[in-house]
C-alpha cells in the first residue's frame, strides 16, 4: 500500500493553499467569474446525479411492466401488473385507461353488443405518457444552459485577465514574467474553469436525452399495445 511522505502531503496543501491565495489575489471580476462558475459547476452535478437516478430509474421500471404486460394473459392479469408498477409511467396510464374503459362499459348498461371509445382511451393514454415524458425532462435544460453559457463565461474571465496583463505592462512600463504572469495565470484559469464546467454538462446532458428518447420509443410502443388489446376486447 502506497502512504505518502510528509514531503508529498506538504506538496499537496501547498497546492491547495496556492490556489486559495491565487484566489484571493485576484480581482473582483476575477472572483465573480470563477464563482459564477462553481455554481454552475456545483448546479449541473446536482441536477446530473438526481435525474440520472429518477430517469434510469423509470426506464428501467417501466421496461419490466411492459414486459408484464406483453406476457399477461388477460385484462386482470394486466391491471394487477399496473397496480403493482403504479408508480411509473406506463402503469399509471394504464390504470387510467381501465378505468375509462369501465366506465363507459358501465354507463352502457344492459346493452347487448358494448363498444369502448378507442379515441378517448388513445388520448388519455398519450396525455399521461406525455405528462411522464415532460416531468423526466425538467430541469436538464440547465444543463444544456450550462453548456452553452459557461464556456463564455470563461471566455470573458480569459479577456479580463489579459486587458489586466497589459494595464499591469503599461503600469509598471515593462513586460517582463513577473508582470504579465497573474493577469495571463486569471485568463487561463478561467478558460480551463469554463470547459471543466460545460464539458460534463454537455455529455451528461446528451446521454440523459439519449434515455428520455429510449423511454418516449418504449411508450409509443406500449400506446400501440394498449390500443390494441382494447380494440380486441368484447363485453
Amino acid at each position: 500500500m502506497y502512504i505518502p511522505d510528509a514531503q508529498t502531503l506538504g506538496g499537496s496543501a501547498k497546492t491547495t493553499l496556492n490556489l486559495v491565495d491565487f484566489f484571493l489575489q485576484i480581482g473582483f471580476v476575477g472572483k465573480l467569474v470563477l464563482l459564477l462558475l462553481l455554481f454552475f459547476s456545483v448546479a449541473s452535478w446536482a441536477v446530473v446525479f438526481f435525474k440520472w437516478k429518477v430517469i434510469t430509474g423509470e426506464l428501467q421500471a417501466s421496461r419490466r411492466f411492459f414486459k408484464s404486460f406483453s406476457k399477461a394473459k388477460n385484462l386482470q392479469e394486466i391491471y394487477l401488473a399496473s397496480q403493482k408498477s403504479s408508480d411509473t409511467i406506463l402503469g399509471d396510464a394504464f390504470i387510467s385507461a381501465y378505468q375509462e374503459a369501465a366506465s363507459q362499459v358501465r354507463a352502457q348498461g344492459n346493452q347487448e353488443e358494448k363498444r369502448i371509445n378507442l379515441d378517448i382511451i388513445e388520448r388519455l393514454v398519450t396525455h399521461r405518457l406525455n405528462d411522464g415524458v415532460e416531468s423526466l425532462e425538467r430541469r436538464i435544460t440547465f444543463l444544456a444552459t450550462t453548456a452553452t453559457v459557461t464556456p463564455f463565461i470563461g471566455l470573458f474571465g480569459t479577456v479580463w485577465g489579459i486587458m489586466d496583463a497589459f494595464r499591469e505592462i503599461g503600469l509598471q512600463g515593462s513586460a517582463d514574467l513577473a508582470t504579465v504572469a497573474p493577469g495571463i495565470s486569471e485568463a487561463l484559469i478561467n478558460t480551463a474553469a469554463g470547459l471543466l464546467a460545460a464539458i460534463p454538462a454537455v455529455i451528461a446532458y446528451n446521454f440523459l436525452l439519449h434515455r428520455i428518447r429510449q423511454f418516449t420509443t418504449l411508450g409509443e410502443n406500449f400506446l400501440l399495445e394498449v390500443t390494441s388489446l382494447f380494440q380486441r376486447l368484447k363485453f
